[in-house]
């Protein structure tokens, strides 16, 4: 949609408004971490509760691989065979032949 100047009409997603209640030291620090940031803290909430979402692919992700890894090393230990033959217990015995 193009307005009157030429310029493009922005379209704004729709927004949820929260109220949030914090003891005065959370708040303190909070805002001082902001400020760090070069940030507002309604913009530092913002993102971290965006990016709470991708936390869960992450934690699935990485429960995928630690299952596979699970599963790679139960095969290996079902699987393994002593080679060689004999299976030595020390240094010593392995060179007594």
């Amino acid at each position: 949609m193009q307005l009157a100047s030429g310029k493009a009409a922005c379209y704004r997603h729709r927004m949820t408004t929260l109220s949030l209640t914090l003891d005065d030291a959370a708040a303190v620090k909070a805002r001082h971490v902001a400020r760090r940031r070069q940030t507002s803290l309604e913009d530092m909430l913002r993102g971290f509760v965006a990016s709470l979402g991708e936390d869960d692919s992450d934690d699935t992700a990485s429960a995928q691989r630690e299952s596979a890894a699970m599963k790679l090393l139960a095969s290996f230990q079902e699987l393994s065979r002593p080679l060689g033959g004999k299976g030595y217990t020390s240094r010593d015995e392995l060179y007594e032949r």
